[in-house]
């Protein structure tokens, strides 16, 4: 850990990111697809706000879940990373498609105490869903 980290972090707030990525490993990064419910489970159980219907992938790596509010029907994709220094909200529907990264947090380079800049998002209701059947769209 480096002096920065000691900075910005309490020693409280490390340990427990440190017990959910140990948690997130052992009961969830290696479940099969389908398990949505269970990991669901384990995010609300470490403090998400997390909506009926909500798809999250093993892969996902969320990086401090009391951040995380995802309404019904949100899914997050496979491999994709959830940087949560500031609250990051998906509306009801919302899809966060593999691989991309949502970052809440970064620093200030130009600063002298390189200081952590973090800012919530908030991603609509849905945002990044599919159209409806051909029918509905005239």
């Amino acid at each position: 850990m480096t002096r920065l980290a000691a900075r910005h972090f309490s020693l409280g707030n490390r340990l427990y990111r440190a017990l959910w990525s140990v948690c997130w490993t052992l009961f969830a990064a290696w479940t099969p697809p389908p398990l949505h419910g269970w990991r669901c489970a384990i995010l609300r159980l470490f403090g998400a706000r997390v909506g009926r219907g909500v798809r999250v992938y093993g892969s996902t790596k969320i990086w401090y879940p009391p951040h995380l509010t995802l309404e019904d029907g949100a899914v997050i994709g496979w491999q994709t990373v959830i940087y949560c220094q500031a609250p990051i909200h998906l509306g009801q529907n919302a899809i966060v498609s593999q691989y991309a990264y949502l970052l809440a947090g970064t620093h200030d380079v130009d600063a002298p105490d390189f200081a952590l800049v973090a800012r919530p998002i908030h991603i609509g209701p849905e945002a990044g869903s599919p159209p409806g059947p051909l029918s509905a769209r005239a």
